[in-house]
């Protein structure tokens, strides 16, 4: 890696201090945080209860290994399988957020790795 030539737009960012880690965690821990919170106070809007938010998360944490890996071999983005475990709720609501905390997450976590 030393003899690699730098582009442009990588000496820019030389002249930055690379963020640490502890600042990622404070940003999980909020989020996690927010989403939970979120779930508690606007139950009936959110209708998505704190056990499927950390489910959503959990799921999320789990398929973002195998997605990847279906990506960067096959250049396809495979949709996270939903899975559906909501019954008594309807269905709009709670499957939007579910699929916002766990699909995006993913895509989150593939774009920043």
């Amino acid at each position: 890696m030393q003899n690699v030539k730098l582009d442009v737009h990588a000496k820019l960012m030389k002249a930055y201090k690379e963020v640490p880690d502890w600042w990622f965690y404070i940003l999980l821990a909020g989020s996690v945080f927010l989403s939970l919170l979120m779930s508690f106070v606007w139950k009936e809007t959110v209708q998505l209860p704190w056990w499927g938010m950390l489910f959503a998360f959990g799921l999320a944490w789990l398929v973002t290994l195998p997605i990847g890996v279906i990506q960067a071999t096959t250049n396809q983005v495979s949709p996270i399988l939903l899975i559906f475990c909501f019954s008594s709720l309807p269905v709009r609501h709670s499957k939007l957020c579910f699929r916002c905390v766990g699909k995006f997450n993913v895509k989150f976590f593939l774009l920043t790795s």
